[in-house]
Order: C-alpha cells, then structure tokens, then sequence
C-alpha cells in the first residue's frame, strides 16, 4: 500500500508544478478551511473538480490518494490507506481524496472529529460522525 500511496504523491508533485486557469471561489473555499466540517465537491465529469481542490490546497499540508487507481479497488481495510498516508507523507492538515463511483457504495460514513449528521450527495447518504461515537462499542 505504501507503494501506491508513494505513486500518488508522485502523481500530487508533478500536478502542482502545473499552472492552472484560477477558479472562481478559491479564496472563499479557502476561507472554510478553517473549520472541521468536510468539505465535498461534487460535479459532472471533467468539471474541474480536482483542480479546484488543488488550488484550494495549494500552501497547506495535505495528502492525496486517487482512488481513480486500480490497485484500490476492492479495497475492504481503509486503515492500510491511512498508515500509508502517515508513512508517505508525515502528519497533514487534510486529506484530499479523489474519487467518483470508484468507492462503489451508496451509504458513506465519514469519520470527523467532532461534526455528526447526514447529508445525500447525488443520491448517496453520507454519515458524518465523530471518531469517539465510532469507537463507541454501542455506536447506531
């Protein structure tokens, strides 16, 4: 996994060294940086979505993992992403996942550390929870 991980930063560098047409909104999504909530841009293929993203990113500590790769799919144990990412790249402020229909699942529990709710995203549930309620042996 940590190979995989490592071509993604390869793939990330080589990506930053591009200049990119601005966006608009980039400062205002910056902005929202600030606070814990997860951020999910959503749009039809080849919007743009990653180069968003990236120029939102661009200056801070983050990690990218492109679940675009085919090595990822089938994947079943996330936590072999996660120490790859930390092996890779160190301790970072975000994560930046790329991803679309790859991760094949219409319910999503995206683990926060202190935001809980729900949102549907292009028919899809997304549940936000804490990392202490997923810990919680007797969580819902």
């Amino acid at each position: 996994m940590k190979n995989v991980i490592l071509g993604h930063k390869r793939e990330l560098d080589e990506l930053l060294t591009r200049d990119f047409v601005p966006r608009e909104g980039v400062e205002h999504a910056r902005k929202n940086l600030e606070n814990n909530l997860i951020k999910v841009i959503v749009g039809p293929r080849r919007a743009g979505k990653s180069v968003f993203a990236l120029q939102i990113l661009r200056g801070v500590k983050f990690a990218y993992v492109n679940f675009d790769d085919e090595r990822l799919v089938g994947l079943s144990d996330y936590d072999d992403i996660l120490k790859a990412i930390i092996q890779v790249y160190g301790e970072v402020n975000y994560l930046f996942f790329k991803a679309g229909d790859e991760l094949n699942c219409d319910n999503l529990i995206i683990l926060t550390w202190d935001h809980d709710g729900e949102e549907t995203v292009n028919g899809k549930k997304i549940r936000f929870m804490p990392l202490w309620v997923w810990l919680t042996p007797t969580r819902s």
